[in-house]
């Protein structure tokens, strides 16, 4: 893991100490900013030509805000230098270079290179049915997920055949994957992918082939807010989505700002049409829009038909405190959704103090609130039902005793050793994994770490599981 932290000059990005970094998978990410204002536009482009400077035939692939003093700035203050750590955002891009680039008035950009791994275990194959083969985000997945494990994926995009290879770390090998892809720079616009047709049992690198085909009509609509007002958006918006057909799911991806149109198959009765968006990134003071899904598609009306999007502008807060094993919970993932699946869903995090402010709609409703909480502890209570607009929605999170729960949670024939992290302080000759197969580093990182189920690699032998106690 990398946990570098640099001070920086004024209106200069770096991330992990540097404005060209190179990022091995599972290293942890740290972006360090001055900022002139108390906001900043994030946008991350993936350098398709490699050549570490932003033209034009790059693509934008992520767009966001960052804001200082914010939960998620480490000093938590509105001081103009903003710091985020992400140990997971080395394994959300695919392999390539990109360019990251902060503007809060003055612009300011720095450059990333995330590193392949190699295995002897994933997936590969080729794109079929589109003009433009090259740059198609292809992923696998599992079909199921264990017990405690978050979901995850693998990626790639596809060279100028093609051609794809996802790499799985030996440790999630074994299991059945599904294997989709996504246009997701839109280059193929009238086309859509077939998606989930089949699993593979990955046991070595298995060979798949994705075949996109040609729409028939479209579907359009327009990003609306509660009164009905169109909004839009400086850069591209993404819809993704994905459509049931009697045997047959398929999917793709558009780019809009205040509209979107997308292909699909003509069914006689097409159901589960859901569109999905950056909607948290883009807009963070709206709530995430439900899922819109079981359309009654019945046939080409002047060949499109219109769904609108309605999201909803936060503007009331429902606050409170997180303890954790008696005292406050910093970055503790805070979850919302209203009762009635209409208004959207909503989420935060805590700060150093323990205290959290979840922005919401102020409908006549009630919301259910609770905590994502670490791997083996408990919450009571579990979650709240209460109405917008109230301040004292506390939770107390129990780790104590994590190693029991944890073991009492596992199959017997699963525990191979109970350690204790003074045992492989500092030995650099074992590599640590999650339970989801990402790479947290070596013996020196252990301490590092919170009480939990991982695998570890000594000697870089067989894989086995352990729980970490203190």
């Amino acid at each position: 893991m990398l946990f570098i932290i640099f001070i920086i000059s004024a209106s200069n990005l770096k991330i992990n100490g540097t404005d060209d970094a190179e990022v091995n998978f599972g290293d942890t990410l740290i972006i360090e900013v001055n900022l002139d204002k108390e906001e900043a536009k994030l946008k991350i482009y993936y350098d398709a030509n490699q050549n570490k400077i932003l033209d034009n035939s790059d693509f934008l692939i992520y767009r966001g805000k960052i804001i200082d003093g914010s939960w998620k700035d480490k000093d938590e203050e509105v001081n103009g230098y903003y710091m985020a750590v992400d140990p997971e955002g080395s394994t959300i891009f695919p392999p390539g270079r990109y360019i990251c680039v902060v503007d809060d008035g003055n612009p300011t950009e720095a450059k990333i290179l995330f590193k392949n791994f190699t295995s002897d275990y994933g997936v590969h194959g080729k794109i079929y049915g589109v003009p433009n083969v090259e740059n198609i985000l292809v992923r696998a997945y599992p079909e199921n997920l264990n017990e405690g494990e978050k979901p995850f994926y693998f990626s790639t995009f596809t060279d100028g055949e093609g051609n794809y290879t996802i790499f799985i770390p030996e440790s999630l090998a074994m299991r059945n994957y599904f294997a989709d892809a996504m246009d997701i720079f839109c280059r193929n616009p009238e086309y859509m992918a077939l998606m989930n047709t089949e699993t593979l049992y990955v046991d070595g690198m298995e060979e798949h082939d994705i075949n996109f085909i040609h729409a028939e009509f479209h579907v359009s609509g327009k990003l609306k807010d509660q009164n009905d007002s169109t909004l839009n958006c400086d850069s591209n918006f993404v819809f993704i989505y994905q459509l049931i057909l009697p045997d047959t799911l398929l999917g793709g991806v558009c780019y809009a700002t205040d509209s979107y149109e997308l292909p699909l198959k003509e069914s006689s009765s097409l159901s589960g049409f859901s569109v999905n968006g950056e909607f948290p990134s883009l807009y963070p003071q709206y709530m995430e829009p439900v899922k819109k899904d079981s359309f009654l598609i019945t046939g080409v009306q002047d060949d499109i038909d219109t769904f609108n999007i309605t999201i909803y502008e936060g503007n009331t807060f429902i606050e409170g405190h997180v303890n954790k094993d008696h005292e406050p919970a910093d970055e503790i993932e805070i979850l919302c959704e209203d009762n009635f699946r209409e208004y959207g869903y909503a989420k935060t995090g805590t700060y150093s103090d323990g205290h959290y402010k979840l922005l919401v709609y102020s409908a006549n409703i009630l919301y259910k609130v609770a905590p994502r909480v670490p791997e083996g502890c408990s919450s009571e209570p579990e979650y709240r039902v209460v109405p917008p607009s109230v301040s004292d929605v506390d939770f107390e999170i129990n780790c104590s005793g994590v190693e029991e729960n944890l073991i009492k949670r596992l199959p017997q024939t699963q525990i191979t050793k109970i350690i204790k992290k003074k045992e492989f302080n500092h030995h650099e000759d074992i590599e640590i994994f999650s339970i989801d197969g990402k790479y947290l580093g070596n013996g020196k990182d252990i301490k590092k770490l919170s009480p939990g189920i991982y695998y570890i690699k000594i000697n870089n032998k067989e894989m086995i599981k352990v729980i970490l106690v203190e």
